[in-house]
């Protein structure tokens, strides 16, 4: 709630999906916890002294949800705060918050398929760089590779030097990810940085990149000591449909505790919402929802069969992280009201807003492992408080979307 309306944040837990197949006889292993950044102070705004945040589940999917909490941090102006989570795989980075300085966009930027991209990648300001030339079907979310080099000015390899990487991710799924194991000689590279040693030659750098988990989220690459001297070139290599906003140069520098509060959720409250409006908004945007244009039924006849969370009051259920779920199936929603700082930031500090969550998703592909049914739980199977008897008591049968139905409070 930004004091006039709801806005779209983003995504979450892009990198927490359940039995998602990269081939046959593998999955994707999920990192359940996320930050994802919610904005400055006009950009969340109290209502009767709580900020508001929904949690939807838009698609055809079911969101466990296990914790949620707001992060407030008041830092310098001239200070950008990120995340470092992303898309890669384990070992995850662990989930906080980084504060850089000096920020710099490369002065050139050269691109292997011959598509001019430096200005759209000089700031964060949604003016998205091409992606690659898209593979066709069925291969959505891969691109033919491209590379971006990119030169930063001279580099002091001592420095405590951060990559910064804005864009968002066409994402595919696990039958795309079957096809492109059924087919060798379609290639799919993760990204890869590397570093210009000399005039033509040129280096991996020992850092693992990474990829936006969704929609316009900024990534971050700790180059400290990695980069040698006299460098300044850097390139960038990946196949898949990534539509960067800003790459950057950074320092890191120290986030001070006293500057950081953490809001626990006063009241969440499930519901049955709707089905929002997709559409992408502008050119190379992402799809994103329309909170305010609902639908009673989806573009989708059948969801993930099984037991979910009663509607009404769960803030038992995600007011920590203790293996205590809320079930959200197609459709569903949750408010969520966190009690709002009264305190204004100190002379000279702006205030940044970020969302923690804790859980996983599951959607109805076909290679999915279990796509079709709500269980198995994420979580361990005991039940010794009694939780699940006390909350998953709404039964969501697998064809709940044949007839129409009334979303309401």
């Amino acid at each position: 709630w930004n004091g006039e309306r709801f806005r779209f944040v983003t995504d979450i837990l892009g990198n927490a999906p359940l039995g998602l197949s990269l081939r046959r006889d593998s999955i994707l292993p999920a990192d359940p916890d996320e930050i994802v950044y919610l904005g400055g102070e006009t950009d969340l705004r109290p209502q009767r002294g709580a900020y508001i945040l929904e949690v939807a589940e838009c698609y055809r999917e079911v969101l466990y949800l296990d914790a949620a909490e707001i992060i407030v941090v008041d830092h310098p102006e001239d200070v950008e705060i990120h995340p470092t989570d992303k898309l890669m795989p384990p070992p995850f980075p662990q989930s906080e918050l980084w504060a850089i300085t000096n920020v710099r966009e490369p002065s050139t930027v050269d691109s292997s398929d011959g598509v001019a991209r430096w200005a759209a990648l000089q700031a964060i300001d949604a003016d998205f760089a091409p992606a690659a030339e898209p593979l066709p079907p069925p291969f959505r979310g891969q691109c033919h590779e491209l590379t971006l080099t990119m030169d930063f000015g001279p580099l002091d390899p001592d420095a405590p030097l951060v990559l910064t990487l804005t864009g968002w991710l066409r994402y595919g799924s696990a039958s795309v990810n079957i096809a492109l194991e059924q087919n060798p000689l379609v290639p799919v590279t993760w990204p890869v940085l590397e570093v210009e040693t000399d005039a033509g030659n040129w280096r991996s750098v020992d850092v693992m990149v990474g990829i936006p988990a969704g929609k316009t989220k900024t990534i971050l690459c700790d180059l400290t000591g990695k980069l040698p001297v006299g460098a300044r070139r850097l390139r960038l290599t990946s196949s898949f449909e990534i539509r960067w906003d800003r790459i950057a140069m950074a320092e890191r520098t120290q986030l001070s505790a006293d500057d950081m509060r953490t809001l626990a959720p006063a009241s969440a409250d499930l519901y049955h919402r709707g089905f929002p409006e997709m559409l992408t908004r502008a050119e190379r945007h992402p799809i994103t929802p329309d909170y305010h244009a609902l639908s009673d039924v989806p573009k989708w006849r059948t969801t993930l069969q099984g037991w979910c969370t009663r509607f009404g009051d769960v803030l038992e259920l995600v007011a920590r992280d203790d293996d205590k779920i809320a079930i959200l199936n197609s459709g569903d929603a949750v408010t969520l009201r966190f009690d709002a700082v009264a305190a204004p930031p100190r002379n000279g500090m702006t205030r940044s807003f970020f969302f923690r969550s804790v859980g996983w998703e599951k959607d109805a592909d076909y290679n999915v492992i279990d796509g079709h049914t709500v269980g198995p739980l994420p979580v361990p199977d005991s039940d010794e408080d009694g939780w699940r008897l006390k909350y998953n008591t709404r039964w969501v049968p697998r064809q709940a979307f044949t007839t129409s139905r009334t979303s309401s409070r």
